[in-house]
């Protein structure tokens, strides 16, 4: 067992970068036409999805797409999941519990995602 390391501090490179604010994260990076995406979620640990109704949500200025379950229906492969591919990648007709993404909010900026993920109407049952 080495003990090179005993009683030497390990400073990490960007550590003074990261105390002083001044690290760089991915979130931090924008490039020329990039776009955002908001996640809509149920706020219900089980319940059938009766409406996804979307079409407030393109309205907003910015917006370029909403994508709920039924727009993907017809993906190659619409499943994910860590050992099994078995979650949809968004549900169609139940969510299975609370959080679960609903639809997706596809926009130009930040604040026109939020907004349009905020025009999403979900009617569960």
């Amino acid at each position: 067992m080495s003990t090179r390391y005993v009683g030497v501090s390990v400073a990490r490179f960007d550590a003074f970068l990261k105390v002083a604010g001044q690290a760089q994260y991915a979130s931090d990076f924008r490039v020329p036409g990039m776009l955002h995406v908001r996640l809509v979620r149920s706020p219900y640990p089980h319940a059938r999805i009766r409406a996804v109704r979307t079409a407030d949500a393109l309205t907003v200025p910015g917006v370029v797409a909403v994508v709920s379950g039924e727009d993907i229906t017809d993906l190659p492969d619409p499943f994910y999941g860590p050992a099994f591919k078995d979650q949809r990648l968004l549900p169609l007709d139940e969510v299975r519990y609370e959080g679960e993404a609903v639809a997706a909010v596809v926009a130009e900026s930040e604040p026109a995602a939020e907004e349009g993920a905020r025009q999403v109407t979900v009617e569960y049952e």
